[in-house]
């Protein structure tokens, strides 16, 4: 193989940047320079990356309860409410039925996730809240909390508290004290009593 004429500066450049090699081993390493370059200076950096933590399910649905309850402006749901009204009318109309099934309904609504849905409040001990109406945007086990048209966060007591969803042609009389569990519990438990589903006179 042919030197190329730049060689002394390569080899002066090797020889400062690797003083320890041999001269044989420098010899070999300007023969192969062209066609596997020397690795003179390291590729990592000395900044150690850190790990992004990834939040737990607990900690995201804190995040999004707290971004729901800092939006009172009630237009901005009508997307859930949307979401809500399809979920619930698949449920009702299942298998294409045309006709809800007035029984099946009452089993619908006591299990129903009800986020989205538009509630009113009927009748309660605080007699502020009665006629009180809006979107359920959360809910706990005591409490449900709404959205209302006037712009306002408000938490209504579940307990000693009647409520009213008004869905197509379908009047749903809701008893607050059968709702007092968990969500997610209520898909397994058994009710003795049931809610009336009544048609939209």
């Amino acid at each position: 193989m042919e030197e190329p004429k730049d060689m002394s500066f390569v080899e002066q450049f090797v020889k400062e940047k690797v003083p320890d090699l041999s001269e044989k081993k420098l010899e070999k390493q300007l023969l192969d320079l062209y066609q596997k370059p020397i690795l003179l200076l390291s590729e990592k950096s000395g900044k150690v990356k850190k790990k992004k933590q990834k939040k737990s399910l607990r900690h995201c649905k804190a995040d999004l309860k707290l971004a729901l309850t800092q939006n009172s402006n009630y237009a901005e749901y009508e997307p859930l409410r949307k979401m809500w009204s399809e979920y619930i009318r698949e449920v009702l109309y299942v298998g294409g039925k045309k006709q809800v099934d007035m029984k099946m309904a009452q089993e619908v609504f006591l299990k129903a996730d009800l986020h989205g849905a538009v509630i009113s409040v009927a009748l309660s001990n605080c007699k502020h809240l009665e006629k009180m109406k809006g979107t359920i945007i959360t809910e706990s086990k005591n409490m449900f909390q709404i959205v209302t048209l006037k712009n306002t966060i408000r938490n209504i007591p579940k307990k000693n508290s009647v409520f009213e969803i008004i869905f197509e042609n379908l009047r749903v009389t809701i008893f607050g004290d059968q709702y007092c569990i968990k969500p997610s519990q209520r898909l397994t438990k058994k009710f003795k009593n049931y809610i009336p589903v009544l048609p939209v006179v």
